[in-house]
């Protein structure tokens, strides 16, 4: 029997919860220390129950709001229990307790990496990501072909952010006059684009199989290399590859879903 110890930095997003779910099954893990969950106590029964199935677990909420450890073992293989030792629960930042509730990842980008300077010279000069698009779970699921382009700064000391491939198909529609009724012409353009996304999204769906598989043989590759040497182009890479692995993995949920209810 294999047992593993784990800082997860957060368990509320579904792709957390799903790669954990299938990194357990195929190490054969039948005992986990999850650190660090941050899952408020009155959701960690549905997520245990769902993602955790006939497993049982303990936790530290009587002394952490947030349940900083939890436990969980399958009973069908280890029936014994284990207790941590009290810890402190440790205060988020607003803005990031803001983004975490709120279900908001950074959409894929483009373009420059850095997205503010103060246009400074020498020493004085400072360049800073601090401009960034966010979009939901919904988004996420629905739109994630999108694209951001981080553009040059031009006028501003702020690079302008735009959304590629989504706005020719809405310019197709947009400037077309379906009726005379202000209000309905915009329902009809709304319904007309429909459609479009439709065969978007189709398009995203195909191999999608494929490429969750391959974006977490990438993650691996890239955080083998990164036990290997200590340069920082793989700790960009292994960011981007993270964020690829979440969409993809909340697109393949919601197709899953989708043919089910079909």
């Amino acid at each position: 029997m294999s047992w593993m110890i784990c800082n997860v930095h957060g368990f509320n997003k579904r792709y957390k919860q799903k790669e954990l779910r299938h990194y357990l099954r195929t190490k054969h893990i039948k005992l986990a220390n999850l650190l660090e969950t941050r899952v408020k106590k009155g959701k960690a029964k549905g997520i245990l129950t769902n993602v955790f199935r006939g497993w049982m677990s303990i936790n530290n909420y009587y002394v952490a709001a947030n349940g900083r450890v939890w436990v969980i073992w399958d009973q069908r293989h280890y029936d014994d229990r284990l207790f941590c030792q009290p810890v402190t629960n440790t205060e988020l930042k607003d803005f990031t307790e803001c983004i975490h509730d709120l279900g908001l990842a950074e959409l894929t980008w483009t373009e420059n990496y850095y997205t503010w300077t103060n246009k400074q010279q020498g020493s004085d000069k400072i360049y800073s990501r601090i401009d960034r698009a966010l979009g939901n779970d919904e988004w996420m699921l629905n739109w994630e072909h999108v694209r951001t382009e981080y553009d040059l700064q031009n006028f501003s000391d702020h690079c302008p952010m735009i959304l590629k491939e989504v706005i020719p198909i809405v310019e197709r529609v947009w400037t077309k006059k379906l009726d005379n009724w202000r209000m309905k012409n915009v329902w009809l353009k709304l319904k007309a684009l429909r459609p479009f996304f439709r065969q978007l999204n189709n398009t995203e769906y195909r191999g999608l199989t494929q490429k969750i598989e391959k974006a977490r043989i990438d993650l691996r590759n890239i955080q083998g290399q990164l036990a290997r040497q200590n340069t920082d182009q793989p700790i960009d890479w292994e960011r981007e590859t993270l964020k690829q692995l979440e969409k993809l993995s909340l697109m393949g949920e919601k197709h899953f879903k989708a043919e089910i209810q079909r």
